[in-house]
């Protein structure tokens, strides 16, 4: 079972909460081709939920959101913090 995002994660506060559920629904309908598992989502969550970069579930190096590129298989972290959970280099 997928743990709920922490609130650093999650966009909320002034009327973000639509965007923060309109995330959570995009997750939701990846293909599971394209979708990431979900202990190294889990894992990725709390990899940006530490990091100084994130600000309202937003990244501040590419301007994604978290919850999305850590659902999807392909993504990466852009400062390589995810490399311990992707081999990516």
């Amino acid at each position: 079972m997928i743990r709920p995002p922490c609130p650093k994660c999650l966009p909320t506060g002034s009327g973000t909460e639509q965007l923060g559920k309109s995330i959570e629904e995009l997750v939701r309908l990846l293909p599971p081709e394209k979708k990431t598992d979900e202990v190294t989502y889990n894992e990725r969550l709390a990899v940006c939920g530490g990091c100084a970069e994130l600000h309202a579930g937003m990244c501040g190096e590419c301007g994604c959101f978290v919850l999305l590129r850590a659902a999807k298989k392909a993504m990466g972290c852009p400062v390589g913090k995810w490399e311990k959970y992707t081999g990516e280099k």
